[in-house]
C-alpha cells in the first residue's frame, strides 16, 4: 500500500529546489555500452529520506482516527524527486564511471564478470552503511541485456522496450488536448529512435499551442502524424 496526500496547497507555496535530474539519453548511452549489468530497486523509495522536524508540520493530515504527520520524505511534493535524485547522487558519487541513478533505479554497469563483481560489492557496500535497502524482488542482477527506464540496454546496443512500444500503438485518437499532450508525451520518450521526429510531429504539436480549443481539430495531417509515430 502506498499512502498518498493531497499536498497541492502546500506546493503552490513551496519554493522550487533546482536540482537537475539525470538525462536519460545520456544513461542509455552509458550503460548500454557495458557487458554486464545490475540494475537495483530502492525498496522504500522517498521514504527512505527523513524531514527535519521543523519541516513534518507541514505535512500534517487527517484521518477519521487522528491527526498525523510525516517523519519521511512522502510522495506528492513539489521537491521530492529532485531532493531525492541528490540524496542518491551524493551517496554513489565516488561509483559514478560504473554505477549510476536515475530516483530509485541504480544501474551498475561493467566491462566484464570479474569487475562486476567487484563494483556490486562496493555499491552494495556503500548502499548498506547509508541504510538503504533494496528490493531483491525487483533487482535484476548481471545480465547482459536488461529493461532499464523503459529501453532494452547492454552489450553495446540499446532500443525501446517492446513493451513499451506495444502501448504506444494502441493509443486511441486524442480528442482533447489534454489527451493529445498525454499522447505527445510517451511520443516523445522515443523520439531519438524516429528520424526527423520534430518535423514529424509538428502537425500534433501545433494543435498543444494556447490558441487551440480543447476539444481539437482533427484531419487527414493529424491523422497522418499520429500514425507515423
Amino acid at each position: 500500500m502506498r499512502l498518498c496526500v493531497d499536498f497541492r496547497l502546500l506546493n503552490a507555496v513551496t519554493k522550487a529546489f533546482d536540482y537537475p535530474m539525470e538525462n536519460i539519453t545520456d544513461l542509455i548511452n552509458q550503460i548500454g555500452h557495458a557487458n554486464v549489468i545490475t540494475c537495483l530497486d530502492v525498496l522504500k523509495g522517498y521514504w527512505e529520506i527523513p524531514l527535519e522536524e521543523e519541516s513534518r508540520d507541514f505535512t500534517s493530515f487527517k484521518t477519521h482516527r487522528a491527526q498525523y504527520r510525516w517523519k519521511v520524505m512522502p510522495f506528492g511534493l513539489r521537491n521530492a524527486a529532485a531532493s531525492f535524485q541528490k540524496v542518491m547522487n551524493s551517496a554513489l558519487s565516488e561509483y559514478r564511471e560504473f554505477c549510476k541513478a536515475y530516483l530509485d533505479d541504480i544501474a551498475i554497469f561493467s566491462c566484464d564478470w570479474d569487475t562486476h563483481l567487484k563494483h556490486l560489492d562496493v555499491v552494495l557496500s556503500k548502499l548498506t552503511e547509508l541504510k538503504f535497502t533494496v528490493n531483491v524482488k525487483k533487482c535484476v542482477f548481471a545480465k547482459t541485456q536488461l529493461k532499464y527506464l523503459g529501453h532494452i540496454i547492454g552489450a553495446g546496443r540499446h532500443e525501446p522496450d517492446p513493451e513499451k512500444l506495444r502501448a504506444i500503438e494502441i493509443i486511441e485518437r486524442p480528442r482533447t488536448k489534454s489527451a493529445l499532450k498525454s499522447a505527445l508525451g510517451l511520443f516523445n520518450y522515443y523520439r531519438n529512435y524516429i528520424k526527423n521526429y520534430a518535423e514529424i510531429a509538428k502537425p500534433l504539436t501545433d494543435l498543444t499551442k494556447k490558441n487551440v480549443p480543447e476539444s481539437i481539430p482533427w484531419t487527414d495531417v493529424e491523422e497522418l502524424s499520429f500514425q507515423e509515430n
